[in-house]
């Protein structure tokens, strides 16, 4: 099923100079990467921490981790392991009807508790000899498909396109409320108008604000790209819009994921990542249990809803998914009920190149992340526990990315890809 034509990209030295970007510090041109096979991705971003024993990592039985009451465990297609529990019917329906394609990996260390620092290492790297993140998408995008009206699409979540700005393009949902309120998707001059003097508006605001906000250069540049591209970018996702249809009755997470799949379909992007929730809603420092149950169930709702339709669009064989968060939950709950932040996340893995049915990494009974052998998946003493960049290293590796440009120190994680030639 996961199993796509290679695609050749066949670039010559004189072709990949056209493709170097222009930002701050000067031309940032690097020969792009000719790809084996180069899958659409979408990264869903769940915002503050997730309390990844809920049903990623499994401590039931142990004493030193206060578990939810109900839990239970689980296996799901291809023997996949994660935690049930009654009021989350989604994430049984999810493992039992994608588990053959997905893999979980626990125990990524995330640099602490800095809310700001644990997000930069989960959604980027710093490259070699530079100073300033670049998120891992925008890397992709430029190193395999960067032909595209919008290459990488970020619609309400973080970005850090660093080196590579103009590769980038911000969709605020709100912008895409106004296009549903269209007619079959065209805007009337009321709506039009309102809608550009949002745009200039919400840009000129960011700018004017930026040192204020501690808003590098680098993300000032990348906002500058976007509100170039802003015709393109307002006729792509008008057209999607009006290819999707009614979406009045879909909570915000599955109209941005099938605006993702459609965006695929037609040809404009070849990376979009997109958040599950609001900026931070998922730091549940009290009432963590019923707070968490219900986000895990509402993500795991959407994934359904966005993949059954992304096998409708014909482009459900060719999407690889990558669900994060950038902390965890704290081993036991404190005095509110709730479950401080920790510095240490689980990842979910879903689609083409994916080995599935896998499980990879391990916590101790103190939920730390243990030293894993990156290419084998066993315990290494002598290792540091994993980072997001040992996953990111794996996709690359897969993709045929130059991952030690961006990833020099960090070993691609081997058991998380499939040996199947794609």
């Amino acid at each position: 099923m996961y199993e796509i034509n290679r695609r050749k990209l066949i670039r010559s030295g004189a072709c990949a100079s056209l493709y170097a970007l222009l930002c701050r510090g000067g031309w940032a041109g690097r020969a792009m990467a000719q790809s084996a096979f180069a899958p659409y991705v979408l990264h869903v971003h769940a915002s503050g921490g997730w309390d990844t024993t809920m049903v990623y990592d499994n401590k039931i039985g142990k004493s030193t981790i206060t578990m939810e009451p109900g839990a239970s465990s689980a296996t799901g297609a291809a023997n996949i392991k994660y935690i049930d529990h009654a009021d989350r019917p989604a994430v049984k329906t999810f493992f039992d009807t994608h588990g053959s394609y997905a893999a979980i990996v626990n125990g990524i260390n995330v640099g602490g508790l800095n809310r700001k620092h644990a997000l930069k290492l989960m959604m980027g790297a710093v490259p070699a000899n530079r100073f300033r993140y670049t998120d891992w998408l925008s890397f992709y995008t430029f190193s395999t498909n960067p032909v595209m009206p919008l290459p990488h699409l970020v619609i309400d979540a973080p970005w850090m396109p660093g080196d590579y700005s103009s590769i980038a393009s911000l969709l605020p949902s709100s912008l895409i409320d106004t296009f549903a309120n269209g007619v079959n998707g065209n805007l009337d001059a009321t709506a039009e108008s309102s809608l550009t003097t949002f745009r200039g508006a919400a840009f000129s605001k960011l700018a004017t604000n930026a040192s204020a906000k501690s808003l590098d250069g680098d993300k000032l540049n990348a906002l500058a790209h976007s509100y170039a591209r802003n015709a393109i970018l307002y006729n792509e996702t008008n057209k999607a819009v009006a290819t999707m249809g009614d979406t009045s009755a879909d909570p915000a997470f599955v109209r941005n994921g099938k605006l993702a799949v459609e965006m695929f379909a037609q040809g404009s992007s070849q990376a979009i990542t997109l958040q599950s929730g609001a900026d931070n809603e998922w730091d549940t420092t009290s009432n963590n249990y019923t707070q968490q149950s219900k986000k895990f169930q509402d993500l795991f709702s959407g994934l359904n809803d966005i993949l059954a339709y992304a096998k409708t669009r014909g482009v459900g064989n060719r999407m690889l998914v990558i669900v994060s968060s950038e902390r965890g939950r704290a081993p036991t709950l404190n005095s509110q009920s709730g479950k401080n932040a920790w510095s240490y996340t689980s990842v979910l893995l879903y689609g083409v190149g994916i080995k599935g049915g896998t499980t990879v990494g391990l916590t101790d009974d103190y939920l730390r992340g243990l030293p894993i052998d990156p290419i084998f998946g066993g315990l290494a003493p002598s290792l540091a526990p994993m980072e997001m960049g040992n996953i990111m290293a794996a996709i690359y590796l897969k993709t045929n990315v130059p991952s030690k440009i961006l990833l020099p120190n960090h070993a691609p994680l081997s058991p998380i890809i499939s040996s199947e030639d794609s």
